[in-house]
């Protein structure tokens, strides 16, 4: 439904991020109930979640399952960016995940990784848990894309490691060169502006 958003009223609105209510006065659409965001109600949202870092902070650290063969892969993977902590690596990881699952052809790519043996590999381990701290953003792009993909938030963290690793050890051709060309050098990129 297309909506021009023309029948607009201020209200009180409460809206849920991992578990935490923002609540602020908004125009809402009364045909489509659309929340109608300005840059004041953004300005308020990115404080009120600052804030909920500063008091909150559980609410932005991700549990992870990996198994071994992942652990591994993390640690081969993380001596081409020596002295990056594997939480970091991570980080960029899911980052980098998420940027290139909104791309069809990428997109793809990440599909195609998933019937090989080393992907397959990383489900039959036993797992152990990783906590990693996202920004409240970062956390904001999980929250979205957790329902687009319909996947909890831990389970794109998962994916997203074992994809990438994977594309580190791949021997086809194609894939190696994708790690070559854009993976390898956006995880240098990601790297050096949180350095």
């Amino acid at each position: 439904m297309d909506c021009n958003h023309l029948n607009t009223t201020k209200k009180m609105v409460k809206i849920d991020y991992f578990g935490l209510t923002f609540s602020a006065k908004m125009d809402v659409c009364g045909d489509c109930k659309a929340y109608l965001w300005t840059n004041e109600s953004k300005e308020k949202l990115n404080h009120w979640l600052t804030e909920q870092k500063r008091t909150n902070r559980d609410r932005f650290i991700v549990q992870a399952s990996l198994s071994n063969t992942a652990k591994e892969c993390l640690d081969e993977v993380s001596k081409d960016y020596p002295g990056i902590q594997t939480s970091a690596l991570i980080r960029a990881m899911t980052l980098i995940f998420l940027h290139f699952m909104e791309k069809p052809d990428t997109a793809e790519m990440f599909e195609m990784v998933t019937g090989s043996e080393i992907y397959e590999s990383f489900a039959k381990q036993e797992k152990h848990i990783v906590k990693i701290q996202f920004s409240p953003s970062g956390m904001m792009d999980l929250h979205s894309w957790s329902k687009i993909l319909q996947m909890k938030i831990p389970k794109i963290v998962e994916e997203a490691v074992y994809r990438i690793t994977s594309f580190h050890v791949e021997s086809d051709p194609k894939l190696k060169a994708f790690w070559e060309t854009q993976i390898s050098p956006q995880i240098s990129l990601v790297l050096k502006s949180v350095a």
